[in-house]
């Protein structure tokens, strides 16, 4: 089981060949990891609530799913 310390879950909507994406992603203290990308809005919904109640539970999110995709996107730094 992996914990990681984050400051929030991002969800991202976007069209990818005319279909509907999700992704649920993690902002981290300097940068935003991929948790997993969905078709399935029920499959989405479903697993982005369960990570929210986890966050809201425990003040921190335990990684149990092998979805999990490390993708570290850098943070812009505002002046």
């Amino acid at each position: 089981m992996k914990s990681y310390e984050l400051k929030s879950l991002l969800t991202k909507f976007f069209y990818r060949s005319e279909h509907l994406y999700f992704q649920i992603m993690i902002q981290g203290e300097n940068s935003i990891e991929l948790y997993g990308e969905y078709t399935d809005y029920n499959e989405y919904k479903e697993t982005f609530d369960i990570l929210q109640k986890n966050l809201a539970e425990n003040n921190q999110l335990k990684i149990i799913s092998e979805k999990f995709v490390v993708s570290k996107i850098p943070l812009a730094k505002v002046a």
